[in-house]
């Protein structure tokens, strides 16, 4: 009987020990659930302030563009057009100049006959 008592005491001892040991899992695994769930809303949070970081530089860059580049594109365009216009005139007073030369040529003939 003695043997069943110690026994009954022991198991009860186990079962006490098993419980706080239980306990003490419980409570270690709810420190991770909530370590993850505040390390989670940290991450989705940094992705939200990279989300509108790129967001900001996105529209300083559009800005920049609307500022100084699509005009200088636009100003490029009209060089373009202006030196296409001067060619056209070196190239006319070429042919006017190359006429002026063979005219003069044909008077220095004309003069030596």
């Amino acid at each position: 009987l003695s043997s069943l008592s110690k026994e009954k005491i022991d198991a009860a001892s186990l079962l006490k020990s098993a419980q706080e040991d239980s306990l003490a899992l419980q409570k270690e695994i709810q420190t991770l659930k909530d370590n993850l769930a505040h390390e989670s809303s940290d991450k989705r949070s940094q992705a939200k302030v990279v989300l509108l970081a790129s967001q900001d530089m996105a529209q300083r860059f559009e800005d920049l563009h609307n500022q100084t580049l699509a005009p200088l594109q636009q100003r490029a365009i009209q060089l373009d057009a202006q030196v296409d216009k001067l060619r056209l005139l070196a190239s006319a007073n070429a042919k006017k100049s190359n006429t002026l030369s063979d005219a003069m040529k044909q008077v220095a003939q004309l003069k030596a006959e």
